[in-house]
């Protein structure tokens, strides 16, 4: 239940994730605004994602892995799941892979981790 309390939040947004990366996609405009959008909201969603897992699993104690090694865990699982979402995306319609998305979400990986450590190693 400890576990469930201090990653509650990471959780749903790694659910949030998945249900907004695998939704069957539409036919947009190629402007540059839009990739522009589209790439920062990768990096933006997975930054958050890395921040909430190592805050919740350094805090927890149940799984003591999780809560000694948060920041590997962390940054190992997100990179997983991204890359997993982004294979998945070949059973959604109108969706692909694409390596610029892979590409950005492991930039957002790392600017959480980065983030982490500014905000509690500083």
């Amino acid at each position: 239940m400890e576990f469930l309390r201090y990653n509650l939040f990471g959780i749903i947004w790694g659910l949030l994730i998945a249900f907004l990366v695998l939704l069957p996609g539409q036919e947009m405009p190629p402007t540059a605004d839009l990739l522009l959008f589209d790439r920062v909201a990768h990096a933006f969603v997975f930054m958050v994602w890395v921040l909430l897992l190592i805050v919740g699993f350094k805090k927890q104690t149940t799984v003591l892995y999780l809560h000694y090694y948060a920041e590997r865990a962390a940054i190992f699982i997100a990179l997983l799941y991204s890359a997993l979402l982004e294979e998945l995306q070949f059973f959604s319609a109108g969706r692909t892979f694409e390596w610029e998305d892979l590409l950005m979400n492991t930039v957002g990986v790392l600017m959480g981790w980065i983030l982490f450590f500014i905000i509690y190693k500083l």
